[in-house]
């Protein structure tokens, strides 16, 4: 099954109810997702219309799609390969109702294959309540390019290397299926961690291989929609295992693991039972 990422932009809000805008994209973000992923959706809203050459690339390679969201008729400003400005404070809720409306259709069109992704360390969501859910991160374990690669080199490296993405992404879904689904954690899901290490393993090498620049991030990720039943999933896979340690070799780091915790944060009154949002990655210092 085809795995998609509806992204946002790279904003935040201001204390005097504006907007900042720092760019409509993040190159180390964007080749994460650009790598892992099948597909990419950026809403294309209409009051503040924003547009980047990636986007055009990756429009163009048939990776990227834009979805149109409009508000209201009025043209308010156009955004093109700019960046650090402050917009008025409709324009931020524009881009999160479109992320959140988007989103809704796709996955209703395409149950399950869609995630939302956002570009800061918390979920932000338009008149969001606080709700404990759940967080999970694959800390300092993943191998993304860096900006050296251009988008098409990694856009090759998938073409040619799908079976180890494939494999990959295989085990990390079977993780979050467990997690889930139990409220421990317990030596089956253990063995699936182990899995998994093993093909981070196999695709660093790959990627090393190809000559496919690379830096190890976090894939960081919260778990909505699971109000009401957080004491028996969130809550206990927390207090069982709030962290397990991988040790990859590649990695070179006893702290890289996975870590799961229980979290409060906004989330929209119409978020599924476990909705992925993806957040923004630390980026480890150094390349390898």
């Amino acid at each position: 099954m085809k795995r998609g990422v509806v992204l946002s932009p790279d904003f935040t809000h201001l204390p005097n109810g504006s907007v900042h805008f720092k760019s409509a994209v993040d190159q180390a973000e964007l080749r994460k997702y650009l790598l892992y992923w099948d597909k990419i959706e950026v809403p294309l809203t209409t009051t503040v219309l924003f547009e980047c050459r990636e986007f055009d690339f990756l429009t163009d390679a048939g990776v990227l799609q834009r979805t149109t969201y409009s508000k209201s008729n009025m043209r308010l400003m156009h955004i093109r390969d700019s960046s650090n400005m402050t917009l008025p404070k409709m324009a931020g809720e524009e881009i999160l109702e479109g992320h959140e409306a988007i989103f809704s259709i796709l996955n209703k069109n395409e149950p399950g294959q869609w995630s939302k992704a956002q570009l800061g360390s918390t979920p932000i969501c338009k008149d969001g309540e606080q709700k404990i859910g759940m967080e999970i991160s694959l800390y300092e374990m993943l191998p993304v390019p860096s900006e050296e690669n251009s988008l098409n080199d990694i856009i090759e490296f998938k073409s040619k290397r799908q079976d180890e993405l494939i494999a990959f992404r295989s085990h990390l879904d079977e993780i979050y299926q467990k997690i889930l689904s139990a409220p421990d954690l317990d030596r089956a899901r253990v063995t699936e961690i182990t899995q998994l290490q093993q093909s981070i393993d196999a695709l660093y090498k790959t990627m090393a291989e190809s000559k496919i620049k690379t830096f190890f991030t976090s894939l960081k990720s919260t778990v909505g929609g699971m109000d009401g039943i957080v004491g028996a999933v969130a809550g206990a896979a927390a207090a069982a295992a709030p962290y397990i340690s991988l040790s990859p070799n590649v990695a070179g780091a006893a702290a890289a693991g996975l870590v799961i915790a229980a979290k409060m944060y906004a989330q929209s009154a119409e978020a599924n039972k476990g909705e992925l949002t993806f957040l923004k990655s630390l980026k480890k210092q150094g390349f390898v």
